[in-house]
């Protein structure tokens, strides 16, 4: 969070600014899109049910700063929706990994492409050689939405990836729907 400002929070960048957040874009051999989002997993206390991982996502000239979680909560890793066990991304960069849609009755974003994670399957929140390595694919349902404001993520993700303030994702989803 000090390095990259404070959570829910919109930027406005220059242009020279935007060019250098592309530039690392392109050094990387990345496309850069109208829309970007970025998530930036704190590992520690992922079994204490906190929303500790920052969202980074660039729409236009703006970068927007989501305090959210890239990991399930304590309840669908003890009650995983798959028998292999419940899902945890891995790092990486997922192009065109999710699109407009809605997610129980409300605008988010929805599974379009695949990404890469594993299967909690020891239940403990801690990649091991038990836990197969999966790929999910666009049934799989790993979406991005948010999680009511609650104070601890509970069963608010399943695997999929979560901003915590229900306004604050309704502000982005606005600005994302507005987009080409």
């Amino acid at each position: 969070q000090n390095l990259f400002g404070k959570f829910n929070q919109v930027v406005k960048l220059s242009r020279p600014e935007i060019d250098k957040i592309r530039d690392v874009y392109h050094k990387n051999s990345l496309p850069f899109c109208d829309v970007n989002i970025i998530g930036i997993r704190d590992s520690s206390g992922m079994s204490q049910e906190v929303w500790n991982d920052l969202f980074i996502i660039t729409i236009g000239d703006e970068v927007i700063r989501l305090q959210g979680s890239t990991d399930p909560g304590k309840y669908y890793t003890d009650n995983p929706l798959n028998e292999l066990g419940c899902f945890h991304p891995l790092p990486g960069f997922y192009p065109n990994l999710w699109t407009r849609g809605t997610h129980r009755g409300y605008r988010a974003l929805v599974q379009y492409g695949a990404i890469r994670g594993y299967r909690d399957s020891d239940k403990d929140f801690i990649q091991s050689e038990k836990d197969p390595v999966v790929i999910c694919d666009l049934n799989t349902g790993i979406n991005f939405h948010h999680g009511f404001g609650s104070p601890v993520i509970g069963n608010n993700l399943a695997g999929c990836q979560g901003i915590r303030s229900q306004k604050e994702f309704e502000d982005l989803m606005t600005k994302i729907y507005a987009t080409s």
